[in-house]
């Protein structure tokens, strides 16, 4: 299983949080850790990216600020509630559908049981857990999520050295 720093440092940069992070964003998706496992649902048949994997998460709605719209999304498509503390990383990147836009990218670290309290709603086919590695592999993940985990893996890598 990743840890974060083993100071309990936040990965959320000091300049990312207040004003910045609360500002014009599009939406927010996060990589939901349960325990080792990352919890992904296959994308509903009649909307983009039909019957791929995707990651929790959507469009902000009024003020919200990147975490509360993850925290929102989290509960209304799984039915979990993400404690403040199980926010581990985020990083604003650009938007899926519109590039010019930013978008919020999370990593949320929830314990191994969590997924006994899934809930889940009524976007999507199926959910599952699924090892990192193994979602990093998969032929139909949707291709920017890729890009987000790889991004936060080389973020926690040099945050380390």
């Amino acid at each position: 299983m990743w840890q974060p720093d083993p100071a309990g440092r936040k990965y959320l940069r000091a300049k990312e949080t207040g004003a910045r992070m609360g500002k014009d964003f599009h939406g927010a998706k996060a990589a939901v850790f349960i325990g080792d496992n990352l919890l992904i649902y296959q994308r509903d048949r009649g909307v983009i990216w039909s019957g791929y994997w995707d990651f929790p998460g959507g469009g902000r709605e009024g003020d919200e600020t990147p975490t509360e719209c993850i925290k929102r999304e989290v509960l209304e498509e799984f039915g979990l509630i993400v404690p403040d503390s199980s926010i581990v990383w985020g990083r604003g990147v650009p938007a899926m559908f519109d590039r010019n836009a930013v978008a919020w990218f999370f990593v949320i670290q929830l314990p191994q049981g969590a997924q006994h309290a899934v809930r889940f709603g009524v976007e999507g086919q199926r959910w599952a857990l699924s090892p990192l590695d193994d979602v990093m592999n998969m032929p139909n993940l949707i291709p920017a999520l890729l890009d987000r985990l790889t991004l936060w893996l080389r973020a926690m890598s040099s945050d380390r050295i």
